[in-house]
């Protein structure tokens, strides 16, 4: 779970502050929260939880690929304008 400060500078931040890496870490947090607050007791939440958590990655997975790796490369094969 977030403290209050982590919650406190997370809504001072704009959009043009974070980063993308920044947003992916962000991602990771919640996805360690979401995994912590589980209750692994086979039961109705539980199952709800283990969809939420496999979709979450997902998103994550489409983030890194699409948006950093894709920013990444697309800064590599630019070549620089003198």
């Amino acid at each position: 779970m977030l403290n209050q400060e982590e919650s406190a500078n997370l809504e001072q931040l704009t959009k043009k502050q974070l980063d993308r890496r920044g947003m992916f870490r962000f991602m990771e947090r919640c996805l360690a929260e979401l995994k912590g607050d589980r209750p692994n007791d086979r039961s109705e939440i539980d199952r709800r939880y283990a969809i939420l958590i496999t979709d979450f990655e997902k998103v994550m997975a489409y983030f890194k690929t699409y948006i950093i790796d894709e920013y990444v490369l697309s800064g590599i094969s630019q070549s620089p304008k003198e």
